[in-house]
């Protein structure tokens, strides 16, 4: 389907039919300007959507956190490219001898796909690529995090044979 390389090779697609130059590899730290602008996009979802916990001044994001987790040996950071542009990215994380398991279990973070390139298959193509390199790593399973007010989301996730673990619950008081 496509070739792969853990070492910040490259992974291109040879089934997309019609397009050319469109690559899936690993992120550089010269991809963040591009990726902080879709990472500024998701955060301005969860400020709309949960403005009792995240607010403007809370940005988690930065180049010294960027750099930090690219350089990380467990970290799988994926970027999907087309002619230069960064379309959308995959971050996760291969996590050892999770408790309490004690198994190999791959953590993804973040998904996302800039607006103008959604629907064309690139997030299934990230995830599918996460799982792979999740699976050569050792991880018996991929698991996530999702905010209960991203359905858009919850419906790709199942897509890809995901299925629920388990429920956190909140109530302010």
């Amino acid at each position: 389907f496509y070739s792969r390389s853990r070492q910040g090779g490259l992974v291109t697609n040879q089934n997309l039919v019609g397009y050319c130059n469109m690559l899936i590899r690993t992120a550089k730290k010269d991809d963040f300007e591009q990726i902080d602008k879709m990472f500024h996009h998701l955060y301005s979802l969860h400020i709309e959507n949960r403005p009792d916990i995240f607010n403007d001044n809370g940005y988690p994001y930065s180049l010294k956190w960027f750099t930090k987790i690219i350089k990380d040996k467990n970290s799988i950071t994926l970027v999907y490219e087309d002619n230069g542009e960064i379309c959308g990215f995959c971050f996760g994380k291969i996590n050892s001898k999770s408790t309490p398991t004690l198994k190999t279990i791959a953590d993804i973070d973040d998904i996302f796909v800039d607006e103008k390139y959604r629907k064309k298959g690139i997030a299934t193509l990230l995830y599918k690529e996460f799982e792979q390199i999740a699976k050569q790593s050792g991880a018996y399973q991929v698991r996530l995090c999702l905010w209960s007010f991203n359905r858009e989301a919850e419906a790709f996730y199942r897509k890809m044979g995901m299925n629920e673990q388990r429920v956190i619950m909140e109530k302010n008081i």
